[in-house]
C-alpha cells in the first residue's frame, strides 16, 4: 500500500515550515510543500531535505489542479492577507480549490481560538458561539464554517482546528515574549499564574500527525496545550534559555483592571474608538501648530473678534495643557500587556495533545539554538543560489516564480 500523499499550503510560513520539516522527517508520509515563489521554495529547501516542493498558485482553480494533484490529504496553513474584499475572496478559493481536488479525502484546516475574541470573557463566550471581536477571528470563523460545509459535501474528513497561540521556534510567541523579557516595565498580568490557551509547535505537529493517521475524532476543536501551559512557565522557559532575570509581575488589582479593560472593550468597540480617537487627537502637537507663523497669521483676524472670557478660557486650557505634557514626560510610560495574557481559560472540546512537558522538553534545545541563532543569522544570496544583481534589482526579484 502506497504511503500517504500530503499537501502542506502556506508551507513557506511560521507553522507551515515547521509542519514540512515535523511531517518530513518522521519519514510515514510524502511530504508535498507548497508555496507561492521560488525565493520561498529555495529558502525551505535549504531547511528540508524529504519533501518535494511545488511553487504555484492555490487560489487560481487550474493552478490548485497541479498543486493538488495526486495528494491524499491537505494541510491548510495559508492565509491571504491585504485589501479585505480581495483577501475574502483569495481564502474562499483556497477552500473551495481543496474542497474540489479530485483524489484528497482528508483535509486539515487552520483556524484559531481568536474566534472567541481577543480576551475570552466566560460570561458571554462560549465553544457554540464564539463572538470575535477583531476581524481576524470574525475572517477565520467564517472560514471554518465555510470549510466544513465545503469538505463534508465533497465526502472529505475535515478536521477544523481552532489554533491556540503558538510558540516555540520561529514561532510568533516566542519572538514577542523575547521582546518583552528586554522591557524592564513589562509585567505580566496575574504572575502569569493562568492558563495561557497557547500550544508549543511540538504539540501542533504530534496532533496534525494523529490527525493523518484518523486517531482524532473529525470536526471543530480547540488545540491547545495539555495539560494547560501558564504563561509564567513559557515567559520563564525563554528567559532561562536567554540568561536574562525572570519577568515582573503585574498586582492583582492592576491586572484585573487590565482584563476588565479588554472584556469593556469587546463589548463596546464603538466606544473603544471614540476613546482612542480622542487620544490620538489629544497626541496631535496643537501647541506646536499654533506657533508657526502662517497659522498665526491666518487667525489673527478672528481671534480679535472673540470675546474676551473665550480668550482668558482658551488661555488657561493652554497652561493645563502644557502642564500635563511636562507629567507625561516626565513619568515613565509602560504599555499595555496584550489581551491574550488576560485570557481566562478556553472551553469546549479539544483535539488530544502530547503531555505538554514532554513537549518542552522535547524542543528546548532547538529553542534554544534557535535564540542562539537570531542574533548571529546573516541572510547569504550565494548560499540560496542567487545572484547578487538579481538582489540589486527589485523588480527582476518580483518577477521569479511567475
Amino acid at each position: 500500500m502506497s504511503r500517504q500523499r500530503v499537501a502542506i499550503t502556506g508551507a513557506g510560513g511560521q507553522v507551515g515550515s515547521a509542519l514540512v520539516a515535523g511531517l518530513a522527517s518522521a519519514g510515514e508520509f510524502d511530504v508535498v510543500a507548497i508555496v507561492r515563489n521560488a525565493i520561498t521554495a529555495r529558502t525551505l529547501g535549504l531547511a528540508t531535505a524529504n519533501a518535494e516542493i511545488r511553487v504555484g498558485s492555490i487560489t487560481d482553480a487550474e493552478s490548485s489542479r497541479a498543486m493538488f494533484a495526486d495528494c491524499d490529504a491537505v494541510v491548510n496553513c495559508a492565509l491571504a492577507k491585504g485589501w479585505p474584499p480581495t483577501a475574502r475572496r483569495q481564502n474562499e478559493a483556497i477552500i473551495g480549490n481543496i474542497a474540489n481536488a479530485p483524489s484528497v479525502r482528508l483535509a486539515v484546516h487552520f483556524s484559531t481560538v481568536a474566534v472567541y475574541g481577543l480576551c475570552v470573557d466566560p460570561r458571554s463566550v462560549n465553544f457554540e458561539q464564539p463572538r470575535p471581536d477583531n476581524s481576524y477571528g470574525v475572517d477565520k470563523l467564517r472560514l471554518e464554517r465555510l470549510a466544513t460545509r465545503a469538505f463534508s459535501a465533497r465526502g472529505i474528513r475535515g478536521y477544523i482546528v481552532r489554533m491556540g497561540h503558538v510558540y516555540g521556534p520561529s514561532q510568533w510567541v516566542s519572538r514577542d515574549v523575547l521582546e518583552r523579557i528586554g522591557d524592564p516595565s513589562f509585567a505580566l498580568p496575574f504572575g502569569g499564574e493562568i492558563p495561557s490557551n497557547a500550544v508549543s509547535i511540538r504539540t501542533v505537529i504530534a496532533a496534525v500527525r494523529s490527525m493523518l493517521k484518523q486517531e482524532q475524532p473529525a470536526g471543530v476543536r480547540n488545540l491547545v496545550d495539555s495539560p494547560q501551559t501558564t504563561w509564567r512557565a513559557i515567559y520563564d522557559l525563554h528567559s532561562e534559555l536567554i540568561g536574562q532575570p525572570a519577568v515582573r509581575s503585574l498586582s492583582e488589582s492592576a491586572s484585573r483592571d487590565l482584563r476588565d479593560r479588554y472584556y469593556a472593550a469587546g463589548k463596546r468597540p464603538l466606544r473603544t474608538i471614540a476613546r482612542t480617537a480622542m487620544t490620538a487627537l489629544g497626541a496631535v502637537d496643537l501647541i506646536g501648530v499654533a506657533r508657526l507663523a502662517a497659522f498665526r497669521h491666518v487667525v489673527h483676524g478672528p481671534l480679535l473678534l472673540l470675546p474676551t472670557a473665550i480668550g482668558e478660557a482658551a488661555h488657561r486650557a493652554y497652561v493645563h495643557r502644557k502642564v500635563r505634557s511636562a507629567v507625561k514626560r516626565a513619568l515613565p510610560s509602560a504599555p499595555l500587556a496584550p489581551a491574550v495574557l488576560c485570557w481566562h481559560e478556553v472551553r469546549g472540546p479539544r483535539y488530544e495533545a502530547v503531555d505538554s512537558l514532554e513537549a518542552i522538553a522535547a524542543m528546548r534545545d532547538d529553542l534554544r539554538t534557535w535564540l542562539g541563532g537570531m542574533s548571529s543569522y546573516r541572510w547569504d544570496p550565494a548560499a540560496m543560489g542567487l545572484e547578487q544583481r538579481t538582489l540589486d534589482h527589485p523588480k527582476r526579484l518580483g518577477s521569479i516564480g511567475r
